[in-house]
């Protein structure tokens, strides 16, 4: 994600300031929001990925930022813990429980444009 996909970004997402808090971050990606969520107050932070490279790049994102970082692999037995966890689960089959979160980032947005109609496609009509 380059400086301007950032500022476009900030600009849609406002992470709202809180003392503590859950947030979980969906296609988390580099962890950008992650540390920003950190930033605005969030002392547990999740973040999913179904990728194992990006879930590395965060983690390598957020201890360079000084952020403590837990990579668990099964998001069905995430434990809420302050710090950052990161843990690999696919969008469209989530084993996260949804109520574990204050709040839930969703910023990835080619997740289910392969499910989209395509031009001429009628089947859903």
């Amino acid at each position: 994600m380059n400086r301007s996909d950032l500022e476009v970004l900030e600009g849609l997402v406002q992470i709202p300031s809180v003392t503590g808090g859950v947030l979980v971050d969906i296609a988390c990606g580099s962890g950008e929001m992650l540390r920003r969520a950190i930033a605005r107050g969030y002392d547990r932070v999740i973040g999913t990925d179904a990728s194992s490279t990006m879930l590395e790049r965060a983690q390598q994102n957020l201890s360079a930022a000084g952020i403590d970082t837990k990579l668990e692999s099964d998001a069905s037995k995430v434990a809420i813990r302050k710090g950052v966890v990161l843990v690999k689960d696919d969008v469209l089959e989530s084993k996260l429980p949804s109520e574990m979160a204050d709040v839930v980032l969703f910023t990835f947005p080619d997740v289910g444009s392969e499910y989209a109609p395509q031009e001429g496609d009628n089947s859903l009509l």
